[in-house]
C-alpha cells in the first residue's frame, strides 16, 4: 500500500430479488433472463415466449398458449423459504372457464411443500399451501374475479409468519398465520410441478405473465401503490 492512499472497500449489494423476469426480448423468443443478481438459468417448455403486442413495462411480456408451456428453474437460490418472502408479477388472463390454471408453483415433487397461485373457472386468483410431506393441499384465499386482457399486479407476502395477498395493491382475503419453513425448492412458472412433463391444456396457464419477481423479505404489509416501473436487480 502506497503511503497516503486509503483503500476503497467497495460493499457487494445485498441480493433481495432471488429471481427477477422481465420478459424483455425478440418476439417469439424462448430465451428468459434472470435479471437477478443470482443470473439463474431459466428454462422453457412447449412454446413459452417473448410476446412484444401487450407488456406492462419495457417492450415486451411472456406468453403461455395453456398447451405446454411453462418455466422452470431447479435451482435452490430461486426461493428460500425458511421465513420472511415475497412473490409477486403482473398478470393478464384469457376466458377459459377452467381451473387450475396456475401463475407459480414452489413444491419441488408432487406432493411436497409449497404453495402455488392459479386461476379459477371464474377467473379468481387462488393461493394454495401444501404444509405436509403428504401433500394435504390448502386453499388460503381467493381473489374477485379478473377482467380478461387486463393487466393486474398480484403479490403473495410473508412477514414473520403473517401472510397477505395483494390485488393491485389491495389485500384480498384475510391475512392468516403459518411458520411453515419450505425446504429448497424449484419454482415453475405456468405450470404445477406434477404437470410439468404433460402435453395439453390440463393445469396449464394461458395468458400473459410481466415482471415476475421473487425476494428473500417481505416488501408488502399492507395496502401500496404497486411499481410505475420495471424491477430493479438492486433493489
Amino acid at each position: 500500500m502506497y503511503p497516503g492512499i486509503i483503500p476503497r472497500i467497495t460493499q457487494q449489494p445485498v441480493k433481495k430479488a432471488t429471481l427477477l423476469l422481465h420478459f424483455e426480448g425478440a418476439n417469439s423468443s424462448q430465451v428468459f433472463i434472470d435479471d437477478s443478481l443470482n443470473n439463474l438459468t431459466i428454462a422453457a417448455a412447449g412454446n413459452a415466449q417473448i410476446d412484444t403486442s401487450t407488456f406492462v413495462f419495457g417492450a415486451s411480456c411472456g406468453t403461455f398458449d395453456g398447451t405446454g408451456d411453462y418455466l422452470y428453474t431447479d435451482d435452490p437460490r430461486a426461493f428460500v423459504g425458511t421465513g420472511d418472502f415475497t412473490i409477486e408479477g403482473r398478470v393478464c388472463c384469457t376466458n377459459e372457464a377452467s381451473a387450475g390454471r396456475p401463475l407459480f408453483d414452489t413444491r419441488a415433487v408432487t406432493g411436497g411443500l409449497g404453495m402455488y397461485l392459479s386461476l379459477n373457472s371464474s377467473e379468481s386468483l387462488v393461493l394454495s399451501t401444501s404444509t405436509t410431506a403428504a401433500g394435504n393441499d390448502k386453499v388460503r384465499q381467493a381473489s374477485s374475479s379478473l377482467t380478461v386482457g387486463t393487466w393486474y399486479s398480484w403479490a403473495v407476502c410473508r412477514v414473520s409468519g403473517t401472510w397477505r395477498c395483494f390485488l393491485n395493491g389491495a389485500t384480498f382475503g384475510s391475512s392468516f398465520s403459518d411458520t411453515q419453513v419450505f425446504p429448497t425448492q424449484a419454482v415453475t412458472i405456468g405450470a404445477f410441478i406434477d404437470t410439468r412433463d404433460s402435453s395439453g391444456p390440463n393445469n396449464k396457464f394461458k395468458g400473459n405473465l410481466d415482471e415476475f419477481r421473487i425476494s428473500n423479505i417481505a416488501r408488502y404489509t399492507a395496502n401500496y401503490t404497486p411499481a410505475g416501473s420495471a424491477f430493479s436487480r438492486y433493489d
